[in-house]
């Protein structure tokens, strides 16, 4: 969780403050999944991932502990676990279909939790906005590495974005600030004429052998 200082200006405090709250936020939705008890252990692993460990809304979740960055995970494996759970919760899961390509990818914990908090946001967005009243629709996500860069993207044909999106809420903004802390970038695709709204995170990564994709410069070992 970020920390607010006394000593940030006004600006930098409310970005903490908003980012703080969409986390806490995040986390109560994520864990209602557990308090359900329609988790699997994969669901529970996921939301270790993408959360901080030693949250107090995670005592008593039933998965092994992560070492922190030195741990790799199933990234792949991973998006597809958070894009069901986000759908399945979603009230409009019976006319909004979900359809998901994830390729097998393992990546390193620093790397694997930007990505699905991406992932969170986006399919979050889509299904609460794309598809308003009682259109249908179906939300793709995708993840696969091709010349040494990750993409990650999620889209919907559903009603397009609305002219003043990026001064509605502080998702958008939000989403670019997670691509960016991979290093990485966020393009926008729309096709008005397809109904097609497309958001790609897109980073650089290296391989680390049988430890999975990190970031360039990873101290990490092989």
């Amino acid at each position: 969780m970020p920390e607010i200082s006394a000593h940030q200006p006004a600006a930098e405090q409310r970005k903490g403050h908003d980012s703080t709250e969409r986390n806490r936020r995040m986390l109560a939705r994520l864990s209602t999944f557990l308090d359900r008890g329609a988790s699997s252990a994969a669901a529970a692993r996921v939301l270790l991932v993408v959360a901080d460990p030693l949250h107090p809304l995670l005592d008593g979740v039933n998965a092994p502990p992560l070492r922190k960055d030195a741990d790799d995970v199933e990234l792949g494996a991973m998006v597809a676990t958070l894009s069901s759970l986000l759908h399945s919760g979603d009230g409009n899961s019976n006319r909004v279909m979900l359809s998901v390509h994830a390729a097998p990818v393992r990546a390193q914990i620093s790397l694997a939790r930007p990505i699905l908090l991406a992932v969170y946001e986006l399919v979050s967005n889509a299904l609460q906005h794309a598809f308003p009243l009682s259109r249908t629709g179906v939300v793709s996500v995708t993840l696969f590495e091709s010349d040494g860069q990750l993409r990650t993207s999620v889209a919907d044909d559903g009603v397009g974005l609305p002219m003043n999106y990026r001064s509605r809420g502080g998702g958008i903004a939000s989403i670019e600030r997670i691509c960016a802390n991979t290093g990485g970038h966020m393009r926008l695709q729309t096709d008005a004429d397809a109904h097609l709204t497309r958001f790609c995170c897109c980073c650089e990564v290296v391989a680390r052998g049988s430890r999975g994709y990190a970031f360039p410069g990873s101290s990490l070992p092989n």
